[in-house]
Order: C-alpha cells, then structure tokens, then sequence
C-alpha cells in the first residue's frame, strides 16, 4: 500500500525525529547485506557504495538497523514484516532459506528409508 512504501521510505534527518521522504529512494530495493548505505547529512540523502557496483545490478541498502543480518533468518522476516509489512526475498535471506531447505531435504531422505 501507499502508505507502508511511505513509512518504509521515511528518513530521520536529525536526533529530534525530523523525517523527510526522498522520492529518488523509492527507486533502490532493501538487502539484508546490501551494496550501498544511505546517510542524510543537511537534508540530502547520500548513498554510499559499500563494494563496487557492476552496470546492471541493483543498488540496494538496508531499510533497517545495521544488526539486522545479524539475526536468524526467520527472527529478521519477521522483523521486517512487523516493521515495514513485508517478506523479504533479498537475495541474502533466499539464498539462506534455500541453504537451510537443502540442509533439511538430505536429513529427511535418509530418515525415510
């Protein structure tokens, strides 16, 4: 909805919770380990790359507190979605469900016969 893409794109722009909405934003997709971070210094938004960026690829940041990789797979999905109202498929967290489903299938099939 409109207004969940408003929140996840709200900015604090100093310690008195100022906030400001930067349209341009809306153009880069959350990561849980992303390529760029953002900072708001005098009212303007900056992005930072963190590794280099290859022509094509998407620039992403995260939309939530440094720690949030940190956390277990399924504590930081629900995290995101109790914070911002979706499930995230960053390529960081699908390639660790992907990982954790292949770790289970071989653990079933040998149980199973």
């Amino acid at each position: 909805s409109l207004l969940m893409r408003l929140q996840t794109n709200l900015f604090y722009l100093d310690e008195d919770a100022t906030i400001g909405i930067f349209p341009t934003a809306w153009l880069y997709a959350h990561s849980c380990r992303p390529n760029a971070r953002n900072s708001v210094t005098d009212g303007i938004l900056k992005l930072t790359t963190l590794s280099p960026i290859a022509r094509g690829e998407e620039i992403t940041f995260c939309y939530f507190p440094d720690n949030i990789e940190e956390l277990e797979l399924e504590l930081r999905r629900e995290r995101i979605f109790a914070d911002a109202a979706f499930w995230c498929c960053c390529s960081h967290c699908e390639a660790e469900a992907i990982s954790r489903a292949r770790a289970i299938v071989p653990a079933i099939s040998t149980h199973s016969g």
